[in-house]
């Protein structure tokens, strides 16, 4: 991924994360709205529900965007403790869908079969299932890279080790597939 392209994920990421914290609304983008081309906000909660009307009001400007790993209830609890359910995010992106809003989605971080979840293609199935009823407008994908300290939080929650070597291919292959079966396509970040 491109250096700006991760700079303005991290920013509106750590926005996000920061204005849920203190409770500030979406209406801070008001001053922005002239001065800026294109914004995507990565939600991470509910929220941006309250501000739907507001982001809307943004038209093409703003997309919202959500990301899903997995939507096995337990592994997600063990990867991302402390972050809304996956299935409350599919719940946000609908909603925002059916009020006109531009979405994306991010299936991310993708990874091995595990003891938690070993079948990796039936749970992308089942994201491109709830994906074909929700019809993003973008979607992409992504598998955990074996760079970085996400892997070291991963394997530590899971208790086991992950093999990656190859699997962002094979991840890549299986994400296509199961996109296609449901009639979508989507992006995919490679590693390679």
């Amino acid at each position: 991924m491109p250096a700006r392209l991760q700079d303005h994920e991290w920013i509106v990421k750590h926005l996000t994360l920061l204005m849920r914290e203190v409770g500030i609304s979406f209406s801070i983008l008001r001053p922005l709205r002239l001065r800026m081309p294109h914004l995507t906000i990565k939600e991470v909660g509910q929220l941006v529900e309250k501000d739907f009307d507001l982001i809307g009001k943004y038209g093409r400007q703003v997309r919202l965007q959500v990301s899903v790993a997995t939507l096995n209830e337990g592994l997600a609890r063990l990867i991302e403790p402390r972050i809304v359910s996956p299935t409350k995010r599919m719940e946000i992106l609908a909603k925002a869908k059916l009020k006109g809003l531009r979405t994306g989605i991010i299936v991310a971080h993708v990874f091995p079969p595990t003891s938690q979840r070993s079948d990796v293609k039936a749970d992308l199935e089942k994201i491109a299932h709830k994906l074909s009823e929700i019809k993003p407008d973008f979607i992409y994908g992504e598998s955990l890279h074996i760079r970085g300290i996400n892997i070291a939080y991963i394997e530590n929650a899971l208790g086991q080790k992950l093999d990656l070597n190859g699997f962002d291919k094979e991840a890549e292959q299986l994400f296509h597939e199961s996109l296609s079966t449901v009639g979508l396509k989507g992006r995919w970040w490679r590693e390679y």
